[in-house]
């Protein structure tokens, strides 16, 4: 599949979506590989990042931490 103006679902490019409006993002997950690379990209691009997980340990945590990412080590609504 490509991504670009002609995938674009709003039907230009350069359009607003939710995720240009966000200022912050939690992720569930977070010490994941997956997860973690995401929440890293996304805090390159400026947003925001949080994150719970239910097992909180290195490697992943200091990377997570030391890009200024905020960790809470179980999942409950309270971290949101």
């Amino acid at each position: 599949m490509r991504w670009g103006a002609e995938c674009n679902p709003r039907g230009k490019l350069g359009s607003q979506t939710e995720l240009d409006v966000a200022q912050h993002i939690h992720i569930v997950g977070i010490c994941g590989t997956f997860m973690g690379g995401v929440a890293l990209l996304a805090r390159q691009l400026g947003y925001q990042v949080s994150g719970s997980d239910a097992n909180v340990y290195p490697p992943m945590s200091l990377q997570l931490a030391d890009a200024g990412i905020v960790l809470a080590e179980r999942f409950s609504a309270e971290n949101l």
